[in-house]
């Protein structure tokens, strides 16, 4: 996995922060995708705060922003 590999360069640094260790072990563990299988079962809150699954919308373009600040 070449994200593992970038962030496997880091792991020193990752240590020192313990909220960076959490982050590296979701990315080690996160199950991957392959182009072409279907993504897995997950469900996203929309703006209005009622949940929305993926699955509701297959068939149709989905452009997933995954955007975080604190």
């Amino acid at each position: 996995m070449k994200i593992l590999k970038i962030v496997g360069g880091l792991l020193a640094l990752l240590v020192v922060a313990g909220a960076g260790m959490m982050v590296y072990m979701g990315i080690a563990l996160a199950p991957t995708v392959e182009i072409g299988t279907p993504t897995p079962d997950v469900a996203l809150s929309s703006l209005d705060g009622t949940d929305l699954p993926l699955a509701s919308l297959r068939g149709k373009v989905v452009l997933l922003d995954f955007w975080g600040s604190t």
